[in-house]
């Protein structure tokens, strides 16, 4: 999860894997994440969601709804 091999351990926080690698924020935050990534990957074919049972329900409800309604139709022009 290191963008930097000689990085020490001590620094992949929290904070780091949300700036550095997780995918994660408001719509707008995660599909500029998901269409850099695309970019810089040069595509990909599929997305997967990492799910946790969350609790309560709800707040796993909303979040894939969000992803599809407010993050998928942003990214509709790749691939």
């Amino acid at each position: 999860m290191k963008v930097d091999v000689n990085m020490p351990d001590s620094e992949v926080t929290p904070e780091y894997l949300v700036d550095n690698v997780f995918i994660v924020g408001s719509p707008a935050d995660v599909a500029e994440k998901i269409d850099t990534l695309y970019e810089k990957v040069g595509g990909f074919g599929v997305l997967l969601t990492m799910g946790h049972e969350w609790h309560p329900r709800e707040k796993w409800l909303q979040s894939m709804d969000m992803l599809k309604n407010d993050v998928m139709p942003k990214l509709a022009h790749l691939g």
